[in-house]
């Protein structure tokens, strides 16, 4: 073993902890993205959607849009009002951009999840990497005889585990 080998197992192991490190702080960083997107945005563009219904209710009661002689008649012409209702049609149309957008965020959480664990399984087939070096190592110290077919060889950068 030389010492470039151990140099260059060194560098790696530094380079694969700022990665692991740089994709556990994207995945948090998409979790909490999703987790506000989800909490007040969602909530917000629900209450809009809510708020318009109502409001387009009272003007189709006001205005005796809503005249049927039985219930089912009545939900039958407030739906159709609703959807007629260009306020209601903009705040469901916002809450589905929301919903979409919450979907995106959820997405991108999960996919930055499963680059924090790919970078996490490539740290920690380096460590176990280093780990045998550093046996070997102090074999030699030691003064135990190495044989050249003992000597694994070191690859990480073309990924040997």
């Amino acid at each position: 073993m030389n010492l470039h080998k151990a140099q260059a197992m060194i560098d790696d192991l530094h380079e694969l902890t700022l990665e692991a490190a740089d994709a556990v702080r994207a995945y948090h960083e998409a979790v909490a993205d999703a987790a506000f997107c989800r909490s007040v945005e969602l909530g917000s563009a629900q209450q809009a959607v809510r708020s318009a219904e109502a409001t387009a209710q009272f003007t189709a009661y006001g205005e005796g849009a809503i005249d049927g002689k039985n219930q089912a008649e009545r939900d039958m012409q407030l739906t159709r009002y609703l959807a007629c209702d260009e306020s209601v049609t903009v705040a469901r149309e916002a809450l589905a951009m929301v919903e979409r957008e919450l979907a995106t965020l959820e997405a991108t959480a999960e996919r930055r999840k499963g680059e924090y664990k790919v970078a996490a399984y490539r740290l920690n087939a380096a460590r176990a990497q280093a780990e045998l070096m550093t046996a070997m190592l102090t074999m030699v110290a030691q003064g135990e005889d190495l044989d050249a077919d003992d000597e694994p060889e070191y690859e990480f950068g073309q990924a040997a585990f």
